[in-house]
């Protein structure tokens, strides 16, 4: 499986990081325009929830390979690994800096938890690091490039804000 693995996870990145980056960088235009004016104050949840959206994405696709794989104690171990991290960040966070940050420690958890995991896989011999990088750096290069872009164009606010994310 892991051959089809490494294909599934290239289409994995290619569609939700963009795609969730994408969100992020026009979440000043595209918020208003799509729900209105009075959704103004919304702008930079949006912008977090692209880049959470892409990464949990990514997280999501390793429930059928890992169950594909009959690696279900894997799949349950690193999901309760996540939740594990996921509420005492959460807590600690809306407590230490305010509920405008709880979305940045959630980034934070599935970052570090969709790394660990993939690097397991790797580890484990189960994905191959070229095979990994493979699927990965096209995308996330396609990505800063349109952060770029989208940061030195007039009008578009939110460019310049994942291009120092990434």
């Amino acid at each position: 499986l892991g051959p089809m693995f490494g294909s599934v996870l290239g289409f994995a990145v290619m569609v939700t990081v963009p795609a969730g980056v994408g969100i992020g960088c026009i979440a000043a235009e595209a918020v208003p325009l799509v729900l209105g004016p009075q959704w103004n104050e919304a702008i930079p949840f949006v912008r977090w929830l692209g880049i959470f959206g892409a990464l949990e994405g990514l997280w999501l696709m390793l429930d059928p390979y890992l169950s594909a794989a009959r690696r279900e104690r894997v799949l349950a171990l690193a999901n309760l690994v996540l939740a594990a991290l996921t509420i005492p960040a959460i807590l600690a966070t809306a407590v230490l800096g305010g509920g405008e940050w709880v979305p940045a420690a959630r980034i934070a958890v599935i970052s570090v938890t969709l790394t660990a995991t993939m690097i397991c896989l790797v580890r484990w011999g189960w994905l191959s690091p070229g095979r990994l990088l493979g699927a990965l750096w096209r995308p996330v290069l396609a990505v800063l490039v349109m952060a770029g872009v989208l940061s030195a164009m007039p009008g578009v606010a939110g460019g310049a804000l994942f291009l120092i994310l990434a």
